[in-house]
């Protein structure tokens, strides 16, 4: 079933005046402190529990310091209105300025003729986002506060926002709704992209059918194939984000005999962070309608910047090829291999300097679609399987004790910087082998993130923490607190975030 079917509101509910997603408390399942002192000790260090932001398995929330959205529709919902909230402005003097990204572009909402929401007296705001055909399937939405004075401009399916726009925002809050199928794959829940009308890249028409995306003793089956309608093509959605360390996938899949038009990707992307071009690293199998071209590419983007891309040959046969890049602050390594005879076929290559994208609410993607929603020229439907994909962590620094080193006599934890805007660096210490767990905590003590549940040798430890949750959506501003438990031990770092 779909969350569209499954989590609306009671018949009585329904009606578009309000519906606030804060009482739905069945979405929310945050783990609470495990030990009850610890859970003391927390709510102690950070004072009176506030709200937070509304949580459901297919958003993603960017709150603002000043705005905060507080009712949400989820995708494919036609009946509940967005709202929200300021703070410490006042209503009158300002206004809401509300767009909805569908159909690969940008449009006003509620309408072109009211493209500025009325704050009422007490601070709220509520807005109706379904107004034209297909708003419902937006995947973005961007509430942006400003000047009762200024005019929003008008948006019709522009992918970006005019520079005088973002000159006269006073501030933001951002929402990233997912898609309604989801499935397990590789120990991890992917959602199925899908929509009405074409959508990037190509465009193309994509499906979440059961038949053309599935999961089975093999692997991860994503197609391309002709229907009625036209040709179909498929991607799926990593729930969560994964920072700095190394992904891989196994694929079995003939790169060879792809039609030029036909595009698989595996690659990382931020929907929130155009100014660092989405945080796309990609590994490609494509001749990019070039035939005789090179059918496979390492990229960073823009990749049209000199150094940006990397081409090769990738002909695998029926052999499995292993493909991976490893992300670290100053570098990204990227290496395709298949084997299975006396001579395997490696590509590797790296990127690095100032363009390395940092880390921050990306997802993994893995898509097959074609280039410029053009069909393949031979007519063939696709397969490919990705039998396997893993993360490794990356711990910035480690310091294991050995022969010559100083093993920490105590137990630490400290974070630095402190406040912190985009990320901060936790830095623990542990005197000898025991099993750890890093979290972190919101001021209610409800657990918003865990960053490490494994064993340790003694050793001083760095992991980096960007201000996420554990689906990697960014959290809002406010007091955090990072809980380490080494055995039956707990210690607490109050952090403060300003977004």
């Amino acid at each position: 079933m779909s969350y569209a079917s499954t989590h609306r509101s009671p018949p009585q509910a329904r009606r578009r005046p309000r519906c606030n997603m804060k009482c739905k408390t069945a979405y929310n399942s945050p783990g609470r402190i495990a030990v009850f002192q610890v859970g003391i000790l927390v709510l102690a260090l950070v004072g009176v529990a506030a709200s937070a932001p509304p949580e459901h398995p297919s958003l993603r929330v960017q709150q603002g310091q000043a705005i905060a959205v507080t009712e949400i529709p989820i995708w494919g919902d036609r009946e509940l209105l967005l709202g929200g909230r300021v703070h410490e402005v006042e209503p009158a003097a300002h206004r809401v300025a509300v767009y909805i990204h569908v159909g690969g572009g940008w449009w006003n909402k509620p309408t072109f003729a009211e493209p500025a929401t009325v704050i009422e007296p007490d601070g709220t705001w509520t807005c109706d986002i379904t107004t034209g055909g297909l708003d419902h399937e937006a995947t973005r939405i961007v509430a942006f506060l400003i000047s009762a004075d200024d005019s929003p401009p008008l948006m019709q399916g522009e992918s970006e926002f005019p520079t005088a726009l973002s000159q006269s925002v006073l501030d933001r809050a951002q929402v990233m709704r997912t898609y309604r199928r989801r499935i397990d794959f590789a120990g991890l829940q992917w959602h199925v992209k899908t929509g009405s009308a074409p959508l990037g890249p190509g465009p193309n028409l994509f499906t979440d059918s059961g038949d053309a995306v599935w999961v089975d003793g093999e692997g991860l089956h994503l197609t391309l194939t002709q229907h009625e309608e036209g040709w179909q093509a498929t991607e799926v959605i990593s729930d969560r984000t994964f920072g700095y360390g190394t992904y891989r996938i196994a694929l079995r899949a003939a790169a060879e005999d792809f039609d030029p038009r036909v595009v698989f990707g595996f690659f990382t992307w931020d929907d929130l962070a155009s100014q660092q071009s989405y945080r796309e690293i990609d590994i490609e199998l494509s001749c990019w309608g070039v035939v005789g071209g090179p059918n496979a590419q390492f990229a960073v983007q823009p990749y049209t910047l000199p150094g940006h891309r990397y081409q090769f040959d990738a002909r695998y046969g029926d052999r499995e090829s292993l493909h991976a890049f490893t992300w670290v602050p100053d570098r990204i390594d990227f290496a395709s291999i298949a084997q299975g005879t006396d001579e395997p076929v490696e590509q590797r290559w790296s990127f690095h300097g100032d363009r390395v994208p940092e880390t921050g609410a990306e997802q993994v993607r893995l898509n097959l679609w074609l280039l410029n929603g053009q069909a393949p020229a031979d007519g063939r439907d696709v397969e490919i399987v990705v039998t396997s994909f893993s993360f490794e962590p990356l711990v910035l620094a480690t310091a294991v004790a050995g022969e010559g080193d100083v093993t920490p006599t105590a137990i630490s934890l400290e974070n630095y910087p402190n406040p912190f805007n985009a990320a901060t660096v936790l830095r623990y210490s542990v005197p000898t082998p025991a099993h750890v767990r890093l979290s972190i905590y919101n001021i209610a003590g409800q657990r918003v993130a865990t960053l490490l549940d494994e064993g340790r040798p003694a050793g001083e430890y760095l992991v980096r923490w960007s201000g996420v949750n554990d689906r990697g959506a960014p959290l809002a501003s406010g007091a955090y607190v990072a809980c380490l438990l080494v055995g039956k031990n707990a210690f607490v770092r109050r952090m403060l975030l300003l977004r």
